[in-house]
């Protein structure tokens, strides 16, 4: 191509050129693309403007991009991509250019103000053929054909990539194209389709399940493939592309020297039935008739292209939405002939209805009744609101009328009853979606005309990618609802199932004619299943009257080599289900028609499946039929009552015991123990009764009811999903699988890994696979035991020998030696016992053969205390006394060294050799040496055995004073109280008042001991002061009044002894804080005492704790002031802390000649006087607080004048000092200070001196308020001598060195402070 045209279109569809570019850079042109994103419409005022124009790019094979307008502008924006541009694609979503070259490699550009930015650049797999064709399969899904047998996807945003194989498509192979070569590509946004032709002639289709919007992370299982289709006999495809419409796909194609183009419209075949037979459409132009029984088939072919299909009796009608054909074929004879055409006649209607002799069909928006011969009979009509008919079914009884139900393209279902002569209405129009556009895609009602099922779509907008006819608008697509819905005419209301939840989409759905209930639906996995998802499963539900709908159970059919592709219908106890090799079967019809006939089971498209509850009940009655479904009805709404008088009256084992299988399911283990009952399956009662009573889980009690009756299998998955794995392995174990039991222990029951080796090892000894048991024995830990009575038993003891030998254990050794020594092979005995170290065994041996010498070595080696003590009794034995103790004391035996000493008279080794033994061995020894006359040393075992009662006798009878001291200190309460007095009394008499004090307290003589204390002057410590108070109840505190009394007493000791922190402490606990604080404050701890005013919250003893503080350094420490004023704020004592404040005022003006912080302090005195409204002098104290702000005030006032008005400043300082009152609030020395520095700074010496002699003459000290070198300075001036030193008055005080450098600095800084 070497130019490209811009195109108009008027409103008749004929086009116009706008302009032509031939860009020479392109070298050529061979794509082109339209911007349909971020462009800016244009203001249209007029309706014959011209619509707006895309900007567009093009590209050619020197590599270069240009973007082109329709104004006629072209300009290079990409000058070279390195390679030809083999495809171009724009994805309007995120705005991005994408270009595949002929170097495999993929460019990705986003476009802002229409000029391209590289984002990114990869390199793809493209096969030895290289790209053929690109479009894109969904949001950032890129497919690719590569003449090979795959579409490769390439995920742009992410840069990973999956494939879609011609192999996993059923039915390639029999069209030859499952090793094809893909050349070409195409997507369908509207339904979410992608397409795949072949070089062979094959074309592909996939369907993208659950939405764009679930797309996982194993992407080849979100696309579902259909049927594939055969283009022709050599015909070789070359173009691929979806039409505008819904269904269409046309493909290019050559053959030969010629080429052509062919339309493939999308069929779906048509399954419905009726009574036993069933209608299966095969291809678009045959129909198959198949007996559900017997399998008895017959063939219908047509020359149309059929869309549809019913079924009544043993007539069926096909039609082509062009042309209607009605056939009737032979139900008995068991060799056919062909179906008879009863009649044909060109209709538009579609779908079309059959019941009985009468046609329905569905043409605009009315329905119409025809005969066979295509004669209307009748109609009934549509509103405008319910919209055109999209599929109708009819479903009725002999004798107790016929229903037809009708779905609409606005989502309205509506029926008639047609068993009369004329349709009348039975239910309404009725809206299934309340909100937003919906269509009903398939309906079905009950024999009943009670109840109507419907799926049906949604509608939502769509935004195509890559589309350049899109545009920039969105689009409308129909998206499949995973919801089933169910209208039950007497209710007037709408039940909703959300297969949403469990990740699956309804494909269809069939109620039972007879239990009409009783509603089954097939689904098959979406997108976002889990990989291990069922391809197809059944799931029956119950509609309710007032619970809605309620599943009754899931079946996902597993038969061995056969795949299914959807249900046909429900017949209790059936399912039917429709083979998916449905093109193998025709293979099958063709060889018969040929001579070669097959099996008419081997043929046949319809399978039946027995319901879950009727396993092994093929022939059941109609009364235990509906029996069971009762059950499982009532079962699944939990009326336990109305389940089991629904079947009391079966006693067949066998039903159950399908509904035991049932009770599987459903969990319900209560209901199994019934069953498990009637059945007289004694030892599954049992094992779910013990099940329950250990109240375990519901999975696990189904688990045990499953392996009850035999299906291990679903056992075994119920294990799995409770994670009862131990219970998992133990079936494992019984059913034989020893490999799968320990994988399973290894990795999820690690617990049992051992038990389940030692198992299995017990398994492989019963088959005489001991080499194997071995291995299995050592894994389990059990090979010291089991493999010598293994091997033992099995008579092999050269091989057990070499197995000893060869594991170098010591269990093995010390098992093996033992078996020598029971033959009498001592030394080889001894050998394998000294190889076990097994010292016992050893100094055994020895001893046997008199070798104590050898013996004795070993124990002293080994230190090992039962050869010790063996080796001591054969010494004993041997009349070797010394040497038996000696071994008895290393075994840890000394009750018996304790005997041999006792009985051989060993009395000084007796006491050593007691303290070692227990007490009662240690008393018996005392009581020996007592008796002997040794009292200090059966004094000293008496007290180590615990009989301190004997040992006290003993020194008191004996004068042994200094072992009562010792005893004494080892006294607990738990001695004898009135043991305890006794040694009390004789440690106060002679005067160790101490430990006379302690033992009182702990015999409860409390009071005694306090008196002790306070006469004697004994400390008091902490843990003393314990003893002394015991607890309320006890001896000494009966009452509340006791204990407090004995408080008060241990208080006022401590206090007097100077542990005033104790004092404080008992103080408090006998409720009297105020006497706490004041021994606190004796103790000087300002913390504590901080701490035990905050925690008090008593007036008093915050009066006191501020009292406290004001005797330390509270003007340097400003946590000290803040607690003050805390203290007295929360005490009430507003006179002490207008006191205090008043103090702080002359404080800094004695101290600090800081009148501004004394006229502030003085303000908050004056304030908190007002408070303190019951002082008896209030008044006259404000008063006089208020006259000494006056004064600071006014002194205040006058220094900040030294600058800005020097002569006020010495007019104020004459009226102060004029003041009576004056020097109670001021220092007087500073107002002479302030105006003689003033005139000295001003020369004037004379009225400076004049001020000095009055300061003289008011017996002012000088030297605090003026410098000695001004002074001078001054009487020099005057010609007069320096004035001597003299005694000073009030305002005399002696301030700070530097107070004239801070006047200096008021003098300087007067302007500053104003």
């Amino acid at each position: 191509m070497s130019a490209a045209l811009c195109l108009q279109v008027d409103s008749r569809g004929r086009p116009s050129t706008v302009c032509s570019y031939k860009p020479a850079s392109l070298g050529g042109l061979s794509h082109a693309i339209s911007r349909t994103a971020g462009k800016v419409k244009k203001l249209v005022t007029s309706v014959f403007a011209a619509p707006d124009c895309p900007p567009f790019y093009v590209a050619g094979p020197a590599g270069a991009v240009c973007h082109a307008t329709d104004t006629g502008q072209c300009n290079e924006v990409i000058a070279d991509l390195g390679a030809p541009v083999l495809a171009m694609l724009y994805d309007g979503g995120s705005d991005l250019l994408v270009c595949m070259l002929a170097n495999s490699f993929l460019c990705t550009f986003k476009l802002a103000n229409n000029k391209p930015t590289p984002k990114t650049k990869v390199k793809l797999a493209m096969g030895k053929g290289g790209l053929q064709g690109a479009s894109w399969a969904a949001p950032g899904h890129l497919a690719l054909a590569c003449s090979d047998s795959l579409v490769r996807l390439h995920i742009v945003p992410e840069g990973d990539h999956y494939n879609l194989l011609l192999a996993d498509v059923p039915g390639a192979a029999a069209l030859g194209g499952e090793t094809g070569s893909v050349v070409a590509v195409s997507h369908d946004p509207l339904r979410g389709s992608l397409a795949a032709a072949t070089r062979e002639g094959v074309a592909v289709v996939w369907r993208l399940i659950g939405g764009e919007g679930g797309m996982m992370e194993e992407a080849e299982r979100a696309w579902a493939p259909l049927a594939p289709v055969a283009l022709g006999k050599d015909r070789s495809a070359t173009a691929l592309g979806f039409g505008p419409g819904e269904g269409l796909l046309a493909c290019q194609y050559t053959s030969g020297d010629r080429s052509g183009l062919c339309l493939l419209p999308e069929t779906k075949l048509t399954r419905t039935h009726h009574g036993d037979w069933a209608l299966l459409q095969t291809s678009a132009h045959t129909a198959r008739v198949e007996h559900l029984s017997s399998g008895a088939t017959r063939l219908l072919q047509t020359k149309m292209r059929v869309l549809g299909g019913a079924l009544y009796g043993n007539v069926a009608v096909l039609w082509s939405g062009a042309r209607i054909e009605v056939y009737e074929f032979d139900e008995s004879d068991p060799s056919p002939d062909e179906p008879r055409l009863l009649g044909e006649f060109d209709s538009a209607a579609h779908p079309v209805a059959l019941w009985d002799d009468k046609l329905f069909l569905c043409v605009g928006d009315r329905i119409e009744l025809s005969n066979f011969a295509g004669s209307i009979e009748g109609s009934v009509g549509l509103s405008d609101a319910e919209g055109q008919p999209t599929c109708v079914h009819i479903a009725g009884r002999a004798r107790r009328g016929a229903y037809l139900a009708v779905g609409t393209s606005t989502g309205f279902v509506k029926a008639w009853e047609i068993s009369r002569t004329e349709a009348r209405q039975h239910v309404s129009g009725r809206q299934l979606v309340a909100s937003g556009p919906a269509r009903i895609t398939s309906i079905a009602i009950t024999t009943d005309g009670a109840r109507m099922s419907a799926l049906l779509e949604t509608q939502h907008t769509h935004k195509s990618a890559g589309n350049p006819a899109a545009g920039s608008a969105s689009r409308a697509s129909w998206v499949r609802s995973q919801g089933l819905r169910v209208y039950v005419a007497e209710t007037d209301a709408v039940q909703v199932h959300d297969f949403g939840a469990s990740h699956r989409m309804p494909q269809s759905h069939h109620w039972d004619p007879v239990e009409t209930m009783l509603l089954a639906v097939d689904t098959r996995p979406t997108a976002s299943a889990p990989s291990r998802s069922a391809p197809l499963e059944v799931t029956t539900l119950f509609s309710t009257p007032d619970g809605g709908l309620k599943v009754r159970d899931s079946l996902a059919p597993d038969v061995p080599d056969a795949t299914f592709e959807g249900l046909l219908g429900l017949t209790v106890p059936r399912f039917h289900l429709v083979r998916a090799d449905s093109l193998e079967v025709v293979a099958h019809e063709s060889e018969e028609r040929a001579g070669h006939k097959k099996a008419a089971e081997e043929a046949r498209l319809v399978h039946a499946l027995l319901l879950r509850e009727f396993d092994g009940m093929e022939d059941v009655d109609a009364a235990t039929s509906h029996a069971l479904i009762s059950f499982s009805y009532h079962l699944v709404l939990g009326q336990m009552d109305e389940a089991h008088r629904a079947v009391r009256n079966i006693k067949a084992a066998s039903v159950w015991e399908n509904m035991a299988s049932m009770c599987v399911q459903t969990r319900r283990i209560d209901v199994a123990e019934v069953c498990l009952g009637n059945m007289g399956h004694a030892r599954g009662a049992r094992a779910i009764r013990e099940a329950i009573g250990l109240r375990s889980d519901p999975e696990v009690c189904a688990g045990i009811l499953a392996v009850q009756l035999g299906q291990l299998g679903q056992a075994a998955e119920m294990y799995e999903s409770s994670g009862r794995h131990d219970l998992l392995n133990e079936l494992r174990q019984a059913k034989g699988e020893w490999g799968a039991a320990i994988a399973l222990a290894e990795e999820k029951d690690r617990i049992h890994l051992r038990s389940t080796h030692y198992s299995y090892a017990r398994a492989l000894e019963a088959e005489g696979k001991l080499e194997e048991a071995i291995e299995h024995y050592e894994k389990a830990g059990a090979h010291r035991t089991e493999v010598p009575r293994m091997l033992f038993d099995a008579e092999q003891t050269s091989k057990l020998q070499e197995y000893v030998d060869r594991k170098d254990d010591a269990a093995l050794s010390k098992w093996w030696a033992q078996y020598c020594e029971s033959n009498g092979a001592f030394d080889k005995a001894l050998d394998y016992y000294q190889h076990a170290k097994d010292h016992l065994a050893t100094v055994r041996i020895l001893c046997f053969h008199n070798k104590l010498e050898a013996a004795a070595e070993v124990v002293a080696q080994s230190s090992d205390a039962a050869a010790a003590y063996h080796l001591a009794k054969a010494c004993e034995e041997r009349g070797q006394v010394k040497e038996a103790v000696q071994f008895f004391q290393r075994a840890g035996r000394s009750n018996h060294a304790v005997r041999l000493a006792k009985e051989h008279g060993m009395a000084s080794e007796l006491r050593l050799l007691a303290q070692q033994a227990p007490p009662k061995v240690m008393a018996e020894a005392a009581e020996h040496l007592e008796q002997r006359g040794m009292f200090d040393q059966a004094i000293q075992l008496y007290s180590q055995s615990g009989n301190m009662s004997r040992a006290l006798d003993l020194c008191f009878k004996h004068n042994q004073f200094e072992a009562l001291r010792e005893i004494a200190d080892h006294l607990s309460a738990d001695a004898d109280p009135a043991l305890l007095r006794k040694v009390g009394d004789f440690f106060l008499e002679h005067g160790q008042f101490d430990k006379a004090v302690r033992l009182f307290s702990i015999a409860g003589e409390t009071k005694r001991a306090i008196e002790l204390c306070t006469v004697h002057n004994v400390p008091i410590s902490e843990e003393l002061a314990e003893r002394l108070c015991p607890e309320l109840g006890q001896r000494g505190a009966e009452t509340e009044g006791a204990r407090q009394a004995l408080l008060l007493q241990i208080a006022k000791c401590c206090k007097r002894q100077g542990n005033y922190h104790l004092a404080c402490k008992k103080y408090t606990q006998a409720g009297d804080k105020v006497k706490g604080m004041r021994c606190l404050l004796k103790s000087g701890d300002t913390d504590k005492i901080v701490f035990f005013a905050g925690v008090s919250r008593a007036r008093e003893i915050y009066i006191l704790a501020a009292n406290y503080l004001q005797n330390l350094d509270w003007h340097s420490d400003a946590e000290i002031l803040k607690n003050i004023v805390a203290f007295y704020n929360k005490g009430k004592a507003f006179e002490s802390l207008s006191a205090f404040y008043d103090m702080c005022a002359q404080v800094e003006i004695d101290e600090y000649r800081d009148y501004e912080k004394a006229a502030s302090a003085l303000n908050e005195a004056l304030t908190h006087m007002g408070k303190a409204r019951n002082a008896p002098d209030g008044a006259a104290r404000m008063a006089a607080l208020q006259s000494k702000i006056a004064h600071v005030t006014g002194f205040v006032a006058a220094r900040k004048m030294v600058k800005s008005n020097p002569d006020e400043m010495i007019r104020r300082c004459h009226a102060l000092l004029g003041e009576p009152d004056c020097e109670e609030a001021i220092r007087v020395g500073d107002v002479f200070a302030l105006m003689i520095e003033w005139f000295y700074s001003q020369q004037e010496f004379a009225r400076a001196h004049a001020l000095i002699e009055q300061m003289r003459d008011r017996s002012i000290l000088l030297s605090p308020y003026l410098d000695s070198e001004m002074i001078q300075e001054i009487c020099a001036a005057m010609g007069v001598p320096p004035p001597p030193e003299g005694p000073s008055q009030r305002g005399g005080g002696q301030p700070e060195p530097g107070g004239h450098d801070d006047m200096d600095e008021c003098i300087e800084g007067g302007d500053d402070d104003e």
